[in-house]
């Protein structure tokens, strides 16, 4: 009977580790090419078909961790929330957002997180960060922060 059970335990156990592995290296296979965009300030650059001016505005930015969370600035309140990559699809939780009145950025704030939650899917190109939504629109241009 004891014998049995660590049977049981072994066998338990053996598929516990089997199954922590595989969630890993899922993981793992799913932010290998995002791996280049996290740890970056990306700053935006052009939202829609709008190139957005260097003018003394304060720019919007997103920065992504290695953890599933999203931090930035929306060019009048600070941002924080989550995300999920699924090699070039990316799900955004909900956001968390200050709740400053900014009169001279309220239309690049607004016009900002109307993107951000039709944005379906990323790239990089021509070392920019590019979202789009699922039929490849181009949503917002982000560069890397100099």
């Amino acid at each position: 009977m004891k014998l049995k059970r660590y049977n049981y335990i072994f066998l338990f156990s053996f598929i516990g580790i089997i199954g922590i592995t595989a969630c890993s290296s899922s993981q793992k296979a799913n932010k290998t090419g995002f791996q280049q965009v996290c740890n970056t300030t990306w700053v935006v650059t052009q939202l829609d078909t709008t190139i957005l001016p260097h003018n003394g505005v304060t720019l919007p930015y997103i920065q992504f961790l290695t953890n599933g969370k999203v931090n930035g600035h929306t060019s009048c309140n600070s941002m924080h929330g989550t995300y999920t990559i699924h090699k070039h699809d990316i799900t955004f939780g909900p956001w968390a957002c200050t709740k400053m009145l900014c009169h001279e950025s309220a239309h690049i704030e607004s016009e900002y997180l109307r993107l951000l939650s039709l944005t379906t899917r990323w790239k990089i190109d021509n070392h920019q960060l590019v979202f789009t939504n699922n039929k490849h629109h181009i949503l917002i241009v982000f560069s890397p922060k100099q």
